[in-house]
């Protein structure tokens, strides 16, 4: 989900909580040759991961359709400060900043020819955490999440943790969420404030993957998290109801057992 703005010095384009601008120069006696059709275009700026946490390491590549970059010399700079510079050098790394910290990348690209480019990318950091629970049965005091299995509702809760350079917080409900499964958008359960999603979770066997995109709707912040849902098969278990203390949900019984008969099971 990019947004695309063209300006009379270059291109600019904003991707999720990246924002990339891009110029391109070429001496006067090849300009009318080249014609520099989309030229200013020619020159883009990769990260991975895309949406970067703080404190995360950033691995940084630049690619050209035009410029052949093996035979150029490449400069890289974050925030003014040279990081890595020499010929045919197309990537570089960066550690990002704190939360809402913006690092400004600037890669310097200047052909054989004469020809130089340059792009310029701001990375902004977020968090997005994806918790998942189900509406499964456990017993009481029991410590773990109730898992998902056929035939059992999943919650998904995304919390976003966005913060715009000068220190204001991002309100979850003012984000745009796209959920995900397995690759394809959920149009029913996305939209603007719709952090949280119920999904019926019908597999006996095998996984899903889901995904939740949150972004402001300037698109200058964005995060993205994924989780892998396994199917787990239920599993029977026996409680002794004790006559004077109860169900004894701290210790189910074995898998052979006797009780006397003045006793009651219950199972779940």
């Amino acid at each position: 989900m990019s947004t695309l703005r063209r300006a009379v010095a270059g291109s600019l384009i904003i991707v999720g909580g990246v924002t990339f601008l891009y110029s391109i120069s070429a001496p006067q006696n090849v300009r009318a040759q080249l014609g520099l059709l989309g030229i200013e275009s020619s020159l883009s700026i990769g990260l991975s991961p895309l949406h970067p946490s703080p404190g995360e390491t950033v691995e940084l590549t630049v690619k050209s359709a035009v410029l052949d970059l093996g035979e150029s010399t490449v400069l890289w700079r974050a925030n003014g400060k040279i990081i890595a510079q020499g010929d045919g050098i197309n990537s570089a790394q960066v550690v990002v900043g704190a939360l809402g910290v913006p690092t400004t990348i600037e890669v310097g690209v200047l052909a054989p020819d004469g020809i130089s480019a340059s792009g310029r990318a701001v990375i902004i950091p977020t968090e997005l955490d994806l918790l998942v629970d189900s509406d499964s049965y456990v017993p009481p005091f029991y410590r773990g999440r109730a898992l998902v299995s056929a035939g059992t509702t999943m919650h998904l809760l995304a919390i976003p943790r966005f913060k715009r350079p000068g220190g204001s917080l991002v309100a979850t409900s003012d984000l745009i969420y796209t959920w995900r499964r397995n690759g394809e958008v959920l149009g029913s359960i996305s939209g603007r404030g719709k952090s949280s999603a119920y999904i019926p979770f019908l597999h006996l066997y095998g996984a899903d993957n889901f995904s939740v995109e949150a972004r402001t709707a300037d698109g200058m912040l964005s995060g993205e998290a994924r989780v892998s849902i396994q199917s787990i098969e239920p599993m029977l278990a026996l409680y002794q109801d004790h006559p004077l203390y109860g169900i004894l949900y701290h210790k189910s019984l074995e898998a052979s057992t006797s009780i006397s008969e003045s006793q009651k099971m219950r199972t779940w």
